[in-house]
């Protein structure tokens, strides 16, 4: 071979061999530059400032709502005095009721109870009860229907910070006689009396019992009421919570159950100081 044609072969070959060197390295830088358009590989390698750690702020919207973020509807009672329920007491001679018109006689610290008719009333299946002192009787009114008689029961209560008789009684199926007999000095001075069923509890939180009572069978509707000021005075729950379904006293909780229909469960309240019924939340 001639020297000028191996000088040319020689040259071409180092053309060829630069021209792979760049390529090689051109190939090698391509590789370690990362692009959101390399796909997962890369993302995975080298992630974009994009896909930082979620914020704080993003987390805390995510959390679950406490109980102190929850709305607690409040309502203002409005109570009204009640004069219906504080009946008078009779005292006249026990002589006047006839031997044959005592039905029952109940013994209780300390006491002595009547139960008995009257021949003069306008419902001769009505009986009535009062309390026999020596001579004389204090009679409170109806105590319910004879056919009941035997079911009607007495027992002490503490009431409004106060030692009460709690006479019962029915006068039907869905029917109830409830009073409460408050005594000084060993004579009754006061006598509260409900055409209902009633509940003993310390709903307003003073330390002292006050009642509740409800005004129909279906639905239940709750009654709070307390002394005021020296007043008896009540204030109605279900038309105020809107509880067509009914509101419901717990006295073992002091909460009042609220089935309202807006709701898809039942609402509980508590009273407050301010005179306020307030969602229970706990």
């Amino acid at each position: 071979m001639r020297r000028a044609d191996w000088l040319k072969w020689v040259a071409a070959a180092v053309s060829l061999a630069a021209v792979v060197i760049v390529a090689i390295n051109f190939i090698a830088e391509q590789r370690e530059e990362p692009t959101i358009a390399d796909g997962i590989r890369n993302n995975e390698l080298h992630p974009p400032k994009e896909a930082a750690v979620t914020t704080s702020e993003t987390v805390k919207f995510i959390e679950t709502p406490t109980a102190e973020s929850i709305f607690q509807q409040q309502y203002k009672l409005n109570f009204k005095p009640v004069t219906d329920a504080l009946q008078p007491i009779q005292k006249v001679k026990a002589s006047s009721v006839a031997t044959d018109d005592r039905v029952r006689t109940i013994n209780i610290d300390g006491q002595t109870y009547w139960i008995y008719t009257r021949p003069s009333s306008d419902d001769p299946t009505e009986v009535f009860i009062g309390l026999a002192a020596g001579s004389d009787l204090y009679d409170f009114g109806t105590i319910g229907g004879d056919v009941y008689a035997e079911e009607a029961a007495i027992d002490k209560v503490e009431l409004f910070g106060a030692s009460y008789m709690r006479l019962s009684g029915f006068c039907g199926a869905n029917c109830a006689v409830d009073r409460y007999i408050r005594m000084k000095d060993g004579v009754p001075v006061q006598n509260i009396y409900f055409n209902f069923p009633t509940q003993i509890g310390d709903w307003n939180h003073d330390g002292q019992n006050e009642l509740v009572y409800s005004d129909s069978s279906m639905p239940v509707n709750s009654i709070l009421v307390r002394f005021q000021d020296d007043k008896l005075e009540a204030v109605s729950l279900m038309e105020l919570l809107q509880a067509k379904g009914g509101v419901v006293y717990d006295s073992g909780t002091n909460t009042f159950n609220a089935y309202i229909p807006s709701s898809d469960k039942v609402t509980s309240f508590v009273f407050e100081s301010g005179d306020k019924l307030v969602q229970n939340i706990k």
